[in-house]
């Protein structure tokens, strides 16, 4: 299978992508305080946000309301990844939320999709501790997959990052998009 590449919108530049076999948990991320609440100065009450902050923003960005963060999450996505041997045109699919997972550890779980698309699996970032994911314009979670096939299906996986081998991930939830959807 095709290993992808990243797409720098912004500058509009092609990255070889260096696999996406497994789910990429941000270093910045792999020792998180136990608090993902706090308050702010005016009383409110702020999210860490996850999987790590804005690197061009990181101040601005480690903490926010639930209302920010939600209107942060539909932001326009900065890095697109690009898969697939495909020549007919292109399928452009953006992971942005998942609501109320399963418990798969033993109190939270720390969700990742996989997205298996003709001869390409592409994963998002891994969410540490998150029953309710939202993956930010700045994680990797848009993903455009190149078509060879036009009744091709998309195949996505919410899975539970247990270690660094697919086999050992729990599947949390999964969904099927039929090629009526597609083109």
């Amino acid at each position: 299978p095709d290993i992808g590449h990243v797409i720098d919108k912004e500058n509009m530049k092609l990255i070889p992508g260096k696999g996406f076999w497994s789910p990429r948990v941000p270093t910045s991320i792999l020792h998180l305080p136990k608090s993902n609440t706090k308050l702010g100065d005016n009383g409110e009450k702020l999210l860490r946000v996850k999987p790590y902050p804005d690197a061009d923003n990181p101040t601005g960005t480690k903490w926010l309301s639930g209302a920010q963060l939600e209107e942060l999450s539909f932001a326009k996505s900065r890095k697109w990844v690009e898969a697939g041997s495909g020549n007919l045109g292109k399928v452009y699919v953006e992971v942005l939320r998942c609501d109320n997972l399963p418990k798969l550890d033993l109190t939270t779980s720390d969700p990742f999709v996989a997205l298996v698309f003709e001869d390409v699996i592409l994963v998002t970032d891994v969410i540490k501790e998150e029953l309710f994911p939202m993956w930010m314009p700045w994680t990797q979670r848009a993903f455009a997959f190149n078509v060879a096939h036009p009744s091709s299906r998309l195949y996505l996986g919410v899975f539970d990052c247990d270690k660094n081998s697919l086999q050992d991930h729990d599947l949390a939830g999964q969904q099927e998009q039929g090629s009526g959807c597609l083109l």
